[in-house]
């Protein structure tokens, strides 16, 4: 077993400077629109800070007044190195500019190990530094997912305590990629209109990066009784002034139990 996974992004995705970032996430925290209820998932965007902190800081502001996180089940796609299922790391610790958050080890037994795909991904660590910040106490658990059955990737998830008292689960996605901004915008809110409604049927990667991930998570919420609400909406253009005939989307998305927070 490894000790440290270095950060890998720190620099270019998000500010490295500790001081920097800890104002950058107050910023963004205080800025982001406000949400009631306790969610038990949250979806949040992965990409350069510049372009979606915004809306990922909407996300985890929905999440920011839960009393108890005893672990953060962190769960994204693979951009570099394709995984087949779900796959998780070695290193007993993630390196982040606020020191290093520490990795439940024991809750990922029997999960396959694909270190060179948790090396290189930004997916997990661009949520990194908000979550040290909000829960500085609490485990994470990061995973991989690609290719899977959705049964098969809820299975996982609820046995790592997805829906848990206790457990946030953290999935890692942007929406459309690489669309006419016009169109992109129409073929995202679909997208969220079909998640609110627990419809994951058709949501494939050119709609959601991590939907592999989101199709699991959309059995998990059928199974529980929890309902999908989205937060926020936003795209590439938006904010940094990115080409708007390449366009990426971006959305914040909080799962609930029907009384807005407990699942029986």
């Amino acid at each position: 077993m490894s000790g440290m996974r270095p950060m890998a992004h720190a620099g270019v995705f998000y500010p490295q400077a500790p001081e920097i970032l800890r104002a950058m996430v107050a910023q963004h925290l205080n800025r982001a629109r406000p949400s009631f209820g306790h969610p038990r998932a949250i979806v949040a965007p992965h990409a350069g800070w510049a372009y979606c902190a915004p809306v990922m800081a909407t996300a985890f502001r929905a999440v920011a007044g839960l009393e108890r996180v005893d672990r953060l089940l962190l769960v994204g796609p693979s951009h570099y190195d394709p995984v087949a299922g779900v796959v998780t790391t070695e290193a007993e610790a993630f390196e982040t500019p606020f020191g290093s958050a520490p990795v439940d080890q024991a809750a990922l037994t029997g999960i396959p190990v694909d270190a060179d795909a948790h090396a290189k991904e930004h997916a997990l660590e661009v949520h990194l530094p908000f979550l040290r910040v909000l829960f500085p106490d609490s485990p994470i658990v990061p995973l991989l997912v690609g290719e899977a059955a959705p049964e098969g990737v809820a299975d996982h998830l609820m046995a790592l305590g997805c829906g848990d008292n206790g457990v946030l689960t953290v999935i890692s996605s942007d929406l459309a990629h690489y669309l006419p901004v016009d169109r992109l915008r129409v073929t995202d809110r679909e997208t969220l209109r079909q998640i609110e409604a627990g419809d994951y049927g058709t949501l494939g990667v050119e709609r959601a990066c991590a939907a592999p991930a989101l199709k699991g998570l959309g059995v998990v919420a059928q199974r529980l009784g929890l309902r999908a609400a989205a937060l926020d909406l936003s795209d590439s253009t938006a904010t940094a002034g990115a080409n708007p005939q390449s366009a990426v989307g971006y959305a914040a998305i909080a799962y609930y139990g029907a009384d807005g927070g407990s699942v029986p």
